[in-house]
């Protein structure tokens, strides 16, 4: 007798994965937005300024699809959408020595995108949301209309302190704009966390604005030759072995009040065991002074806002090295603004 045996195998049931339908695309405009930053200005006590980057696309302008990603073929079905608008900066851009950093804040719609773009760069996204039919699917490279949404954009531009000289700069930005579209019903969608690379792949999406900087001074120097100061010692005798003080240099400055000045001296040629206003002269040194004796000194700018002030030199001759003929020495006068 055959007798029949059944197994009891049990089955592991796994909730299926359910996939959306959806249209993904993302636009790049035929015609670049004219995105500028104007009218920021810095003074010498400024490290960070917040500007508005202004001029982004709204409306419907021509665009090429540069991605395209599609499920699903009911072009009636109704889905969420979320429209993105992207901005690309670099952290920090050079200009004339000076290192700019650049941040775009967190605020006025603008977040931290999903995805990150090259080391060195930041990318946020503007978005806003609604529902809709999905519609049909673009193919890629086609060109079409699109919607654009923008808000100006809060952009932190720090500046090294007193790294640029007072006056009007045009700083270019190299940047990438461009703007994503995801329609789709509810489930497993199409991944955006490459978005941002796609966007810096594309060449077509690279443009330059420009910050439109003005850098102004609370201080300004009124003294003639004010970058060159001479010193005159004039002809020293040889029966004159003691020292010789210079005529003064009257450094003249006009000063915001309240402003805090910090002026110094440094010879270019230090003397061993002196201080460091002093610099080698000829046969002997040269002790270079502010304000009577003075070499570093921090003033308060009254109400007046002037600061006048004599800048000297002291020739002290070494007896045991005397060589007759013309000499000179050299320092630097250094004016910070604290």
């Amino acid at each position: 007798m055959i007798k029949s045996i059944i197994l009891g195998v049990p089955v592991l049931l796994s909730p299926l994965d359910v996939l959306a339908d959806y249209r993904h695309f993302l636009w790049i405009p035929e015609t670049h937005a004219s995105i500028t930053v104007p009218n920021v200005v810095v003074d010498d006590k400024s490290v960070t300024v917040t500007g508005v980057a202004r001029g982004g696309l709204s409306g419907d302008h021509n665009a090429i699809v540069a991605l395209s990603r599609c499920s699903g073929t009911d072009d009636n079905l109704q889905g969420s959408q979320s429209k993105n608008s992207w901005l690309i900066f670099p952290d920090s851009v050079s200009f004339r020595g000076s290192q700019i950093k650049l941040n775009i804040r967190s605020d006025n719609g603008w977040n931290s995108a999903l995805g990150s773009p090259s080391a060195g760069w930041t990318a946020k996204v503007k978005q806003t949301g609604s529902t809709g039919k999905l519609y049909g699917c673009w193919k890629q490279g086609e060109m079409s209309r699109a919607e654009f949404t923008w808000s100006d954009a809060n952009i932190d531009i720090t500046i090294p302190r007193q790294s640029l000289q007072p006056g009007n700069y045009s700083i270019p930005v190299t940047y990438y704009y461009a703007f994503e579209e995801h329609k789709h019903t509810p489930g497993d969608v199409s991944n955006a966390g490459d978005i941002a690379v796609l966007i810096q792949n594309d060449s077509r999406a690279k443009s330059t604005f420009y910050i439109n900087l003005t850098v102004s001074s609370n201080c300004e120097l009124n003294s003639v030759g004010a970058t060159k100061i001479d010193l005159s010692h004039g002809t020293i005798s040889s029966n004159d072995l003691g020292e010789h003080k210079s005529p003064p240099y009257n450094l003249n400055m006009k000063c915001r009040p309240g402003t805090s000045v910090t002026i110094s001296l440094t010879g270019m040629k230090p003397v061993t065991g002196k201080t460091k206003n002093f610099t080698s002269c000829g046969s002997g040194t040269c002790e270079l002074n502010i304000d009577g004796d003075k070499y570093n000194e921090t003033y308060l700018v009254n109400e007046s806002g002037i600061i006048d002030l004599p800048v000297t030199s002291t020739f002290r001759l070494d007896k045991n090295n005397i060589v007759e003929g013309p000499f000179t020495g050299s320092g630097v006068l250094s004016i910070n603004l604290n």
